[in-house]
């Protein structure tokens, strides 16, 4: 893994230092190839590179094969949604930004959908009745307000009492 770092840091250092390629900038991601046999870079960038300077300066580095496509937007994400992580990479970023590339914290992304706006509104209403759940049963209770059902916390809510539920609510 560090001799993957030092060529990927090596091949950006001689690209920059062509005129046309100064304000290069994207993502990097790491990624071994199927089955565990070797690693692979993809890299996800706006600019227009020259194939030919790109792979002369790679092999330079040590790398090997370059394979070049267009990405289209709504795909672009698939590359830091991968799930597992390989035991080689332990305490490894695979993923990073380079040059001046705009960015933000994984944690600062917000999905709209109706589960979370259904999720945000059991937590405003119930407070720390809510929080304080596992999440399976605050995923089970919002899966029951989706289906129409009374919110509960699990699949089915206890015979008597369910309609007091929001008076015991504590906010936090």
């Amino acid at each position: 893994m560090a001799e993957a770092r030092q060529r990927w840091s090596k091949f950006l250092d001689l690209l920059r230092r062509r005129r046309k390629y100064r304000g290069f900038t994207g993502l990097r991601v790491f990624e071994l190839h199927p089955g565990g046999h070797g690693l692979h870079v993809h890299v996800l960038t706006g600019c227009y590179l020259f194939v030919s300077d790109v792979r002369s300066l790679w092999l330079s580095c040590g790398g090997g094969r370059i394979h070049v496509l267009p990405v289209p937007k709504n795909r672009a994400g698939k590359y830091l949604k991968k799930r597992g992580r390989p035991v080689c990479f332990k305490a490894v970023r695979m993923w990073a930004r380079f040059g001046e590339f705009l960015d933000c914290r994984v944690r600062d992304i917000r999905i709209e959908s109706d589960w979370t706006r259904t999720y945000a509104a059991l937590r405003a209403v119930l407070g720390c009745t809510f929080t304080a759940r596992s999440w399976w049963e605050r995923r089970q209770a919002v899966a029951n307000v989706e289906r129409g059902r009374v919110w509960w916390f699990g699949i089915i809510p206890p015979l008597s009492g369910w309609h007091n539920l929001f008076a015991n609510a504590e906010v936090c």
